[in-house]
């Protein structure tokens, strides 16, 4: 519990530090955050922090999971530690001249500690260097009450007001909308257009046991391709694997049915490695003049089979971060009545000043909640979009495995075969060329825009990536399956046969950036079809793609009942 001299100061230097730095910079970094970490961890280990007399909270030694809660951390640990530094707040003592708020972090005290830090270290947003944390910020020692006469003057307003982001932070416990100051801070989030999202712990774990699952899938199709040989109907059971295989994908892509998925992931893993060992090698046009490239075609074809493999690991992947992500969006949802009209707090001064300054915009705070527990994720674009019509279940947990496989390592591969194309093949196809090296470029241009992209935006490229580049390799296998029954008698991928290919390639990755540029709300601009384009890419299932729902009820529209309960509790 010791700290360095430099960080002693009195109780009149504390109050004069929190006088000179705004409340907004009474903020911490992530590696605060994991310090506090350890010194929580090392003060419950020598005692220092141990379960209330008052058994308010009880807890073990030995839990790592959850821990003691913020408030029996606030009282042990914090409050102890800053009194030796003036009483000043501990993000303050941490760092005294202030730090540039870029995240604001919500949350409700009644989570444990190790809780409370696993989502928040593991959900921290990326580009934002510097989060603000309540029990952090404000120092706990002093006169917090005359801090919070006004709500919108708070340390809590301001600081929201300079931040990016808001994460908020579930608990097993209640949802942190049931309490008023929360739901204040999501009452700012709508009135300035931030975005919310859900903090999650890791789920390494699972993740890791799903793994070993899909390894000795593999094994098996491995050795299945090792010790059977179906002689001169090999290349028919290697489309009939390879059709099994791709509808294994699609259905897992275009289904929310956690069980199947986890089947079809294992299905189509064992498949894959079957087909690696067991595939009949489509020979191109290379080996007519340059037989020494013969080994290029296979080694390439078994690279496409060993990313289709390991595009299954990834879908199972995807399948676990779903789950998580909708753990969490029950657990930020758990006893929330639907409206914050229902939300409680401890000083009746509190709850008359913040329920005043909401007044009748309580429906565009439970609209803002709302999307936020169903898309997981809430932001002035998903917002406008749910009003209109369009599903955004789930909107903020997209499945990256094909965006990610088709900007990257599919990529790659077409780098290296454009560069064979245009060294070693001969021809004066350079229409073709042009059009792969083209669709390269517009790959890199798509990664680029992800870089920079705001979350929301981000999650929606991903989307349309996954539905228009499902389309084009559901287009594209009827052709491999040519391909391969014509491989022990003809040079198969000759230079015609493949412009439909690459002008189809070209076409797909050109939507995926045009649209990338549209964003949400350019899409739903497009004169008569962007609704309905959006419906289809916002989908996250077949059947969803072809539903209209009815648009979410706006906050602009309020509620009698909500009305006249938050009349009669202020």
């Amino acid at each position: 519990m010791d700290i360095s001299s430099s960080q002693r100061r009195t109780t009149w230097q504390a109050r004069e530090l929190h006088e000179r730095v705004t409340p907004d910079r009474w903020c911490v970094t992530l590696s605060d955050l994991k310090f506090l970490k350890s010194s929580v961890e090392s003060s419950i280990d020598s005692g220092a922090i141990k379960p209330p007399a008052n058994g308010s909270d009880v807890f073990s030694s030995e839990d790592r999971l959850y821990g003691p809660s913020i408030y029996t951390v606030t009282e042990q640990h914090i409050k102890p530690v800053t009194a030796l530094a003036g009483k000043m707040s501990w993000a303050l003592m941490r760092n005294p001249n202030g730090l540039d708020c870029d995240l604001f972090i919500s949350h409700a005290w009644q989570e444990g500690i190790f809780e409370f830090m696993s989502k928040v270290l593991h959900s921290w947003p990326r580009f934002m260097r510097h989060a603000w944390c309540c029990m952090l910020a404000n120092p706990q020692h002093l006169d917090i009450a005359a801090m919070l006469q006004s709500p919108r003057h708070s340390p809590f307003a301001i600081a929201l007001e300079a931040s990016k982001v808001v994460l908020a932070v579930p608990n097993r416990c209640c949802s942190i909308y049931t309490r008023l100051w929360c739901a204040y801070e999501a009452y700012l989030a709508e009135e300035q257009d931030k975005i919310i999202l859900i903090a999650r712990a890791s789920n390494r774990y699972d993740i890791c046991q799903s793994m070993v699952k899909m390894a000795s899938a593999a094994i098996v199709g491995m050795l299945l391709g090792w010790a059977i040989n179906f002689g001169h109907a090999t290349v028919t059971f290697n489309l009939v694997f390879l059709c099994i295989a791709t509808v294994a994908a699609a259905w897992s892509m275009g289904t929310t049915r956690d069980c199947h998925r986890k089947w079809l992931h294992l299905l189509g893993e064992a498949l894959c490695w079957f087909l690696i060992f067991d595939w009949y090698t489509v020979h191109g046009q290379w080996e007519k003049t340059y037989a020494y490239l013969h080994q290029f075609t296979a080694i390439q074809q078994r690279l496409w089979l060993l990313l289709f493999a390991g595009a299954f690991c990834f879908l199972e992947v995807d399948r676990l971060n779903g789950l998580a992500a909708l753990q969490e969006s029950e657990q930020l949802g758990q006893g929330y009545r639907g409206s914050i009209v229902h939300a409680t707090c401890t000083r009746q001064e509190d709850d008359e000043q913040i329920r005043r300054e909401i007044g009748r915009r309580v429906a565009d705070v439970d609209y803002a909640i709302k999307v936020l527990l169903e898309a997981g994720m809430s932001s002035p674009a998903l917002r406008s979009i749910a009003c209109k019509g369009v599903s955004i279940d789930q909107a903020a947990n997209p499945q990256i495995t094909l965006p990610l496989l088709v900007l990257v390592p599919l990529n790659l591969i077409n780098v290296v075969a454009t560069l064979f194309d245009i060294f070693y093949l001969d021809d004066d196809h350079w229409e073709r060329k042009s059009m792969g090296a083209t669709s390269i470029l517009v790959r890199c241009l798509i990664l680029c825009m992800l870089y920079r992209k705001t979350r929301d935006e981000r999650c929606f490229t991903y989307l349309v990536i996954q539905k228009l580049s499902t389309v084009y390799l559901a287009s594209l296998t009827p052709r491999l399956m040519v391909w391969e029954l014509s491989a022990n008698t003809t040079v198969a991928a000759t230079p015609n046969g493949l412009m439909p290919v690459m002008s189809f390639q070209l076409l797909t990755y050109s939507f995926c950036f045009f649209f990338a540029v549209l964003g949400i709300r350019g899409t739903a601009s497009l004169p008569g079809c962007g609704l309905c384009l959006l419906r289809m890419i916002m989908a996250r299932s077949f059947r969803a793609c072809c539903h209209v729902r009815h648009g979410m009820s706006c906050g602009s529209a309020e509620s009698e009942s909500d009305s006249e309960s938050w009349s009669s509790s202020s």
